[in-house]
């Protein structure tokens, strides 16, 4: 089999990887066909009699990464003029947790493999997974408002909110004293009571 019957079949896995750690698929397709020059000048790159040559093949990548840069520019709006969460999310982390979580994630790469492609340990990646975890929980925190006349629902409702770890700006009972919390603590979400009554009440 020759070296194109072997990294055929792998370009689209490595431009699906490409494109979301480098955050666009144009910027994502460039780094994959700096690669394919890189085997085109020096084929002995490539190693032909590798166990397991998807990973040989993101060994390669990693090391185009290294050489061009690692720096990936902010995540882009698409056609219609919105940014994908994920990409906005992905780029915030920082370029090895984010290859690290995208290679086990994404890619389905043991943490073992994961560590030969980045040329980390074992150990090493996992507390690349535990950081890239914490980043990704600490961009999806939420400023909440509760807004719920009955205390001990509104107890229960805090409790629910802050288990799953996002913050409670404020509660309040009536609509004058919601109005008043919104403004000061200018929530993220409002979860609210429906038949709350006004102030005057």
């Amino acid at each position: 089999m020759n070296l194109a019957e072997q990294i055929g079949p792998l370009l689209p896995v490595l431009r699906r990887y490409s494109r979301a750690l480098s955050g666009s698929q144009a910027s994502g397709d460039t780094y994959v066909r700096i690669m394919l020059e890189t085997l085109v000048a020096e084929p002995d790159k490539w190693d032909a009699g590798a166990a397991n040559q998807r990973v040989a093949a993101f060994k390669l990548f990693r090391q185009v990464w290294n050489a061009v840069g690692q720096e990936v520019p902010a995540a882009a709006p698409d056609a219609s003029g919105k940014m994908a969460v994920a990409d906005e999310r992905l780029s915030a982390l920082a370029p090895e947790s984010r290859q690290a979580l995208l290679l086990t994630a994404m890619e389905g790469f043991t943490r073992a493999e994961a560590a030969e492609i980045l040329g980390v340990s074992e150990e090493r990646v996992g507390e690349l997974l535990a950081e890239a975890d914490g980043e990704i929980k600490a961009l999806t925190k939420a400023n909440v408002l509760v807004i719920e006349d009955e205390p001990i629902i509104a107890l229960d409702i805090r409790g629910l909110v802050e288990d799953l770890g996002h913050n409670v700006t404020g509660m309040a009972t009536t609509r004058d004293e919601a109005v008043a919390a919104a403004r000061e603590g200018k929530p993220d979400l409002v979860l609210a009571d429906i038949q709350l009554a006004d102030g005057s009440s």
